[in-house]
């Protein structure tokens, strides 16, 4: 398994957002079918989404037959072809599985745009901090 280079940020539950996917592959007969699932953390190179796979599709999807094209939706729709690297079952039909990104370049200033924004929102200081 390849080793994260990015730093990822974590979301809380009440400001997750939301990712549309559906399955691609050139080889594999899959639906048109598009499915959702919410962001619990997003790095440049990849996520971590918790939504819907269908159980017979997951050997493809871990072997990297079947990739996802998703729209995510942050301040602005992204469009990115995602790659899964691991997944773990909650229930039924849901699952929480970790992606990673095949960015275009535009879709990856996004993101990076779109991180440094959190960043900046979310980051807290303390005022004996920022004094010498």
């Amino acid at each position: 398994m390849d080793k994260r280079e990015k730093r990822r940020y974590v979301f809380p539950s009440g400001q997750r957002h939301l990712v549309k996917y559906k399955l691609i592959s050139k080889t594999i007969s899959v639906p048109e079918t598009i499915f959702d699932a919410a962001i619990l953390d997003l790095s440049e190179e990849g996520a971590c989404l918790q939504g819907d796979l269908d159980d017979k599709y997951l050997y493809d999807l871990g072997v990297g037959a079947i990739q996802l094209g998703c729209n995510i939706y942050l301040n602005k729709m992204v469009k990115v072809r995602a790659i899964v690297r691991w997944f773990k079952k909650l229930a039924e039909t849901e699952h929480q599985f970790g992606v990673a990104f095949d960015l275009t370049d535009e879709a990856h200033l996004e993101i990076q745009r779109f991180l440094i924004r959190h960043q900046l929102d979310t980051r807290r200081f303390k005022r004996s901090q920022l004094l010498p």
